[in-house]
């Protein structure tokens, strides 16, 4: 499993130590040969399915409870692929990113928080080509957009590989 750094603002790791660090876990889920992906219309952003770290979870369970959440699929057993760890003047962010297999085709409700529900979140299954391509030039409005599909691009890309 290979871990990718990621400094801003020529930070180095040293400048950063006394920053918050908020660790999250993202599933990369790959069905009938498409990635699904998630779309945040409002601030016209694409994610893998995933978030924040809960007290007293594991990666593990905190990746599929995220998959569960977001999108309404059960998986099966992560498989850790890949970390990318980015370095911000405002804080560390660590993103664990995990093969997740389906349990079922049939999604059950989703249970999104109010900030996901402004966001407007649609599901797609894109062909991994397609994904890779949104990612890389899809226009933003969100601030960190680039950043966010800058990282998004890694982790799908060694999980794949």
């Amino acid at each position: 499993m290979s871990i990718i750094e990621v400094y801003a603002d020529n930070l180095t790791k040293k400048d950063c130590k006394h920053l918050p660090r908020h660790i999250a876990a993202r599933a990369v889920v790959i069905h009938q040969e498409k990635v699904l992906l998630l779309y945040l219309k409002k601030n016209e952003v694409y994610n893998l399915p995933g978030g924040g770290l809960e007290k007293g979870e594991t990666l593990d369970q905190c990746v599929l409870r995220e998959l569960k959440e977001e999108t309404g699929y059960l998986g099966l057993t992560p498989i850790p692929t890949m970390t990318v760890i980015e370095y911000y003047p405002n804080g560390i962010f660590e993103s664990h990113f995990y093969r997740v297999d389906l349990a079922s085709e049939i999604p059950m409700e989703r249970n999104l928080t109010e900030e996901e529900i402004e966001q407007g979140i649609d599901l797609l299954w894109l062909s991994i080509e397609e994904a890779l391509e949104r990612l890389d030039s899809s226009p933003t409005k969100h601030p960190h957009g680039q950043n966010i599909h800058a990282r998004e691009s890694l982790g799908l890309f060694h999980s794949i590989s």
